[in-house]
């Protein structure tokens, strides 16, 4: 049976702007970062889009909530319905909240290289669009990959994640974690329940942050390992 390494390499592939290099990534890190693939107008602009849309959700009582920190309760409605202060707002469906998002992001012929270079060409459909915004006091979610609910290892990805960075991801800000060349090893990272119902790792897993600029995207196939920062 595929298990973990007992050792493995928490290098990560350069950011590039040379699509087939970023390929290669892709192939051999399960994670590529395309480097300034938006210009900073284009970033001012998307960014501004989503805040407006983030405060007029929480305002109306319909945002997507979460204070994983703490009691990991997730709710939709204002961040005063939380037992604890939100650490965390997704913002989904950006297909349907600006016609920036469809310009910038589902018809850019780059990210349909890249999805058309994981799927092997392969027919796709997008399976969402959201907004993340990670606030003060939010600490790494459990180690996982997008595709853990199949169970059995597959040739090519089911997901290819297409995170645009509206802002620069540091270490401090928390950006997402993964565990480089993971995709290769057939088998999902265990998890189970803690002391206060949460998801855990029992086995101690090394993750390394994805550090680059606003502007820049990064890419990670669901079967690599990651979480989110602190």
């Amino acid at each position: 049976a595929a298990s973990m390494p007992a050792a493995y390499s928490l290098d990560l592939p350069e950011p590039s702007s040379d699509i087939e290099q970023n390929k290669r990534n892709l192939d051999e890190y399960g994670l590529a970062v395309h480097k300034g693939l938006f210009n900073a107008e284009q970033v001012a602009a998307m960014l501004a889009r989503l805040k407006e849309q983030a405060e007029l959700e929480e305002e109306q009582g319909v945002a997507q909530l979460s204070d994983q920190s703490s009691t990991s309760k997730t709710w939709i409605g204002r961040a005063s319905d939380g037992e604890a202060p939100p650490c965390w707002q997704g913002v989904p469906m950006l297909i349907n909240k600006g016609r920036i998002f469809i310009d910038l992001g589902v018809m850019n012929p780059v990210l349909h290289q890249y999805a058309n270079h994981c799927f092997k060409n392969y027919p796709m459909l997008l399976s969402g669009m959201t907004g993340l915004i990670v606030k003060k006091g939010a600490t790494p979610m459990v180690i996982h990959t997008d595709q853990q609910f199949v169970p059995f290892p597959t040739p090519t990805p089911v997901y290819l994640n297409m995170m645009v960075c509206l802002t620069d991801f540091t270490e401090e800000m928390g950006a997402t974690r993964v565990v480089p060349r993971s995709h290769k090893w057939g088998v999902y990272p265990r998890t189970a329940l803690g002391p206060n119902g949460t998801p855990i790792n029992p086995d101690p897993i090394n993750t390394v942050p994805v550090c680059c600029k606003a502007g820049d995207v990064i890419l990670f196939e669901s079967r690599t390992w990651h979480q989110s920062g602190e």
